[in-house]
């Protein structure tokens, strides 16, 4: 059978005394880290291979490093191989380019070491075929096994967020500002770095160079204020985890990081201070390498030094920039905007308008449950309501590729598309979805809209009608009508959902424990406690709405059909 998802959406120190007798945190710097470019460290943690072994190595196992067959692969490995690559293969086109190649690489030196100049790249789009070939010559010229490359690399790729993941951190954060009042304009909001792992940190002044943005990002993982480490190479990862309690304690007790400056072309002092107090420290991070990757990655760090600065220290220009950050503490405040209507719902003449947004592209491969493959299948690819009745969606176009080519549909349905596959297919499978949304209102017939952003209100099928009705409406409204909030006679659909609307914003509140102790009540739960979650926000406004014949629905995200 063939499981076919689409994502649904609702992001003192240690130190050693020095020889004047007193103890020195900046000449430990070097001694500490001493952080050399992962070629160096790795050729002094490598052993030197014995003279009987060297002995052994002849031309041709070269030559056979060089290339090996895919023939003497075991099936077992084969596939292991082919699922590593279909995970390296982020946008799913059946091939790495550039930057997906160059992270497979990384992945894999983490593994193996430096590539042997004895092992030929193969070009860039690199195919399953090659890659496969390549890695297994990798391994052989590193005298690394293919189970070691296949138990360590999906590992590493398990503590890295996909390309999707980020994108739905971004969408999550798109989506809280779309219900906020927070500028949309790039001056008015807080420069962040939204990390792998979910949180988010202010960038301070001078954080703006690459360089500087690093060794920020860096000392947050070092001081433990963060677990995202994928802005630093594997191998200097390693070398840094057992001093992070030191730079720890070092943040807990000089503050956080209140600006950054370069100190040459290859240093950046880090400046260090506490809410309300004047004292300052700075940190001088040395001789910074980065990669040379698509993406740059700190490979290498010299040591540092520690020490208590005074204002005349700091650059003019930052001192002034630190100083105007460290007055301005108040966090945004997240305050859903109110209605952009202010006629009276209940006899206004209304429109409903639509207005592009852009336009999106989702990117899915498809998975197998169980492990018999079988000679053909049959793909149902549900198709997106669009303006002819889901004003949210302008356009919709679903294509199936297979290696790149496009598959034509065997038959175009009202609700779905239908593909024919063979087995063998499968894998090489890439299904894309792409759609143009669209900013739908309420407003009023003499508010300023263009003509063409008129969009006819979506009229509802009665089996849609049914489902979008049901509820147990006696039980809703016994709750509903003590409070006050049961619908008037005669009043319009969407007068009464916007008192209730209302009704929720005021003296309710959010409380996760509250709907897990009560999850079979939930469609009442928000109105009988006045707390609870999301999902008891949703389903109180819904099922309130269907109990008084208002056809309604949570929506997710996508809805099909």
């Amino acid at each position: 059978a063939l499981s076919y998802f689409l994502p649904w959406f609702w992001f003192g120190v240690a130190m050693r005394p020095s020889s004047r007798g007193g103890t020195s945190l900046a000449s430990t710097g070097r001694n500490i880290l001493g952080l050399k470019g992962p070629a160096e460290a790795r050729s002094t943690q490598r052993d030197e291979p014995s003279k009987e072994a060297q002995g052994s190595s002849t031309s041709n196992e070269a030559n056979e490093a060089r290339a090996v067959s895919l023939v003497s692969l075991e099936k077992g490995v084969r596939d292991n191989l082919m699922r590593l690559f279909l995970e390296l293969d982020h946008d799913g086109d059946g091939s790495l380019n550039q930057k997906e190649f160059a992270a497979a690489k990384q992945l894999l030196s983490g593994v193996c070491g430096e590539l042997p100049g004895s092992v030929k790249q193969p070009g860039v789009p690199v195919r399953s075929e090659d890659f496969m070939s390549y890695v297994a010559s990798w391994a052989a010229a590193a005298r690394v096994t293919l189970t070691q490359i296949l138990r360590e690399v999906p590992r590493q790729l398990a503590r890295k967020p996909s390309n999707f993941d980020e994108s739905v951190s971004e969408l999550k954060l798109a989506l809280v500002r779309n219900v906020s009042n927070i500028s949309d304009e790039p001056s008015a909001a807080p420069s962040l770095w939204r990390t792998s792992t979910g949180s988010s940190f202010p960038l301070p002044p001078g954080a703006d160079g690459n360089l500087c943005r690093m060794a920020f990002k860096t000392m947050q993982f070092l001081g433990n204020r963060t677990e995202d480490k994928s802005i630093i190479e594997a191998s200097l990862v390693a070398r840094m985890s057992s001093h992070r309690p030191m730079f720890q304690k070092l943040l807990d007790q000089g503050g956080e990081v209140l600006g950054l400056h370069m100190a040459g072309s290859k240093s950046v002092d880090v400046y260090l201070g506490k809410s309300g107090s004047q004292e300052l420290l700075r940190i001088r991070l040395k001789e910074l390498s980065l990669s040379s990757d698509p993406e740059p990655l700190l490979d290498g760090i010299g040591g540092f030094d520690v020490g208590p600065v005074e204002e005349r220290d700091v650059p003019h220009e930052l001192w002034t920039e630190m100083s105007r950050a460290r007055a301005s503490t108040d966090a945004p405040k997240l305050v859903r905007a109110p209605s952009q209507i202010s006629e009276d719902l209940q006899s206004a003449p209304l429109v409903l308008t639509a207005v592009p947004l852009g336009r999106h592209i989702f990117k899915i491969r498809l998975k197998l449950l169980g492990n018999q493959l079988a000679a053909n299948y049959l793909l149902l690819v549900p198709k997106l309501r669009t303006s002819n009745g889901q004003a949210r969606y302008k356009s919709h176009k679903a294509t199936l590729r297979c290696a790149g080519k496009i598959l034509d549909a065997s038959a175009d349905y009202h609700s779905f598309l239908l593909f024919n596959a063979r087995g063998d297919q499968v894998a090489d499978l890439v299904l894309e979805h792409e759609f143009l949304n669209q900013r739908v209102r309420v407003q009023s017939k003499e508010g300023k809209f263009e003509a063409s952003e008129v969009v006819p209100v979506p009229e509802l099928d009665e089996m849609e009608r049914v489902s979008c009705l049901s509820c147990n409406s006696r039980s809703i409204r016994s709750v509903l009508q003590p409070l006050g909030l049961e619908r008037k006679s005669g009043e319009r659909d969407i007068a009464y959902a916007m008192r209730l609307g209302r009704a929720l914003r005021n003296g309710y509140a959010y409380d996760t424990a509250a709907t897990e102790a009560d999850l079979s009540n939930l469609t009442t739960s928000i109105w009988e406690k006045r707390r609870g979650d999301c999902s008891a926000f949703n389903a109180g406004f819904v099922f309130a709405l269907r109990a008084f014949d208002i056809p309604a629905r949570v929506s997710l995200g996508f809805k099909y059909g």
